[in-house]
This record gives C-alpha cells, sequence and structure tokens, in this order.
C-alpha cells in the first residue's frame, strides 16, 4: 500500500534491423545487470529500495526495451525525472568508448561461458536457431557482429531507444497516493 508499480515500453531493434548489436549493447548501457549501468545509478539514488529493472525483448515484429520499477509514492515523480533525465542523457551521444568496450567484453564472455554449460548451450543454440530465421549458419557470427559495433552506432542506437519526448509510463497504485504525480500531467 505504500508503493507504486511502474513500467515503461520503449520500441527496440527488431531482429532483422542492422542496428540490432548495437540496440543490444545500448540497452546494456543502460539496464544490464551484474555491473554499473545508468539504471543502477538512478536505483542507487534511491538506496536501492523495491527493484529497478529492464530487458530488452528482442521479437521479429515488435521488439521492446521495458523498465519495471517499485518506487513510494512520494518518490514517483522523481523516479519519472530520474528516469527521463538518462533517457536524454542518453539521446545525445553519452556512451562512452570504454563503456562500449566493457560491454562487447561482458556480451562476448556470457556468449562464450554459454556454450561451456549444457543447458546454457541448448538454450543459446535454440534461441539463436530461432533469431536467424532457423538457420545454424549465423551463429558464428554474431562474436564478429558485436564486435563490429562502433562507438556512433551505439549512440545512434541509444537515441532510437531511449526518446524521453516519447515516453509512456504506466503507473499502478493508489491513485490518491499518485494524486501529486498525476497532476503534473495534462491529460
Amino acid at each position: 500500500n505504500k508503493d507504486a508499480l511502474i513500467s515503461i515500453t520503449q520500441g527496440a531493434p527488431r531482429i532483422n534491423d542492422e542496428w540490432l548489436y548495437a540496440g543490444i549493447l545500448a540497452h546494456s548501457v543502460f539496464g544490464e545487470r551484474g555491473f554499473s549501468s545508468r539504471l543502477s545509478n538512478i536505483h542507487s539514488k534511491f538506496n536501492f529500495y523495491g527493484k529497478l529493472n529492464s530487458h530488452l525483448r528482442e521479437h521479429p515484429t515488435i521488439p521492446y526495451v521495458q523498465v519495471i520499477g517499485e518506487v513510494q509514492y512520494n518518490g514517483l515523480s522523481r523516479l519519472y525525472y530520474e528516469i527521463q533525465a538518462e533517457f536524454n542523457n542518453l539521446s545525445n551521444n553519452s556512451i562512452t568508448q570504454i563503456e562500449l568496450d566493457r560491454l562487447k567484453t561482458i556480451r562476448l564472455n556470457d556468449y562464450n561461458n554459454s556454450l561451456y554449460d549444457p543447458e546454457r548451450f541448448s538454450n543459446f543454440i535454440q534461441d539463436n536457431y530461432n533469431f536467424n530465421g532457423y538457420s545454424l549458419e549465423k551463429i558464428p557470427d554474431k562474436w564478429a557482429q558485436i564486435n563490429s559495433v562502433t562507438l556512433e552506432e551505439i549512440n545512434n542506437a541509444a537515441s532510437k531507444i531511449f526518446d524521453a519526448d516519447n515516453l509512456m509510463m504506466v503507473v499502478v497504485g493508489n491513485k490518491d497516493s499518485c494524486a501529486i504525480f498525476l497532476e503534473q500531467f495534462e491529460n
């Protein structure tokens, strides 16, 4: 009763888009678990209260990035503006070469590690078989495609995905407790 749940959904690259791997890495800058992502930095401003995470759903027709969170009602406006500010940041070429290089290493290590665990290997092959149009031939290209992403490409992808001017947030909670937050919007 003291928390609101939020969900923000933004468009993402389709699996056959040329900027797919740049989009995957751009999402990782924002919301990847396991390192100091931009979303983790926002969550730290709320003393890691509740949950705040993001995932990228790769899909042929309706791909999206979703941010899901839980925040106390009195922090709802602040969370909205923190996320909106970070979206603006990402839309303005703020990803650095150091971030890109680190993300490439993380992503490639994840792919490599999946090859040694039978369950992860099986999932990896099935996911990529589906992802590559039911073909095993393109799976080895995955490493080269990640390595080929440039700083310009990842920043362009970030500006496409994290559009602060086209942001929709769903809030689930007590209407009276959300009133101050909701009153600032015309509709």
